[in-house]
């Protein structure tokens, strides 16, 4: 009987230590969505939510009133988005790799980028990431107010580049970009937030749901 008893317990500990990898397991993979430093994640996925404003550059592609009231153009576009990649642990603190991001702009006209990022891990929780690449997105005329330009837009290509400082999975981010379009030079300086992994994931999915209802609303 003392050794049913023996091999029982020693069957029920087993079982529990099996149990026990295979949640240590399990969340091992979403330690590794936004990013962990050597040794809990060699490679991780880069998921980022993104909301900026434009504070600065030539780019005109908002629309606004004066005191008057009349139509003009303004430099304070809302980017709303995401970047999804992949970066390797190179050693215990750079890492390297490549993200796509995504964004509407002021709510409508697309931006796409593909950039290479390099990661510094400060510490385990803090971060410095730096991010270059080629974009493009759709570009108001220089002049749309004044001239008639049809839709008075056209799709504006150029080179981007944005810093991150990191706190866990939220982050304070700036960047800038440069595109020709409609025979000029445009520039937008952008800054805001990214919130990155689950934290990520949460805030698509809330974002996902507003929407949604809003447009049932309508």
């Amino acid at each position: 009987m003392r050794r049913l008893l023996i091999v029982a317990t020693l069957s029920i500990l087993g079982a529990s230590r099996a149990d026990a990898q295979s949640i240590d397991d399990y969340l091992g993979y979403f330690k590794c969505i936004g990013g962990n430093a050597l040794p809990t994640c060699e490679r991780y996925i880069v998921f980022d939510a993104i909301v900026a404003q434009q504070v600065g550059g030539t780019m005109k592609n908002r629309e606004g009133s004066d005191s008057n009231g009349d139509l003009v153009q303004r430099s304070n576009s809302i980017y709303t988005g995401w970047e999804i990649g992949g970066m390797w642990n190179r050693g215990f603190r750079n890492a390297i790799g490549g993200t796509v991001e995504f964004d509407f702009v002021d709510g409508g006209h697309g931006r796409l980028a593909v950039k290479g990022r390099a990661r510094r891990w400060i510490t385990p929780q803090q971060t410095l990431d730096v991010s270059v690449g080629g974009m493009g997105q759709t570009v108001f005329h220089p002049n749309w107010v004044y001239v008639e330009c049809g839709t008075c837009t056209e799709s504006a290509y150029g080179i981007t580049a944005d810093a991150t400082y990191g706190y866990r999975l939220l982050g304070i981010t700036v960047g800038a970009d440069v595109v020709r379009g409609y025979g000029k030079t445009m520039t937008s300086v952008r800054a805001g937030g990214r919130a990155g992994g689950i934290v990520g994931l949460a805030a698509t999915a809330v974002a996902a749901a507003v929407m949604g209802a809003a447009v049932g609303a309508m």
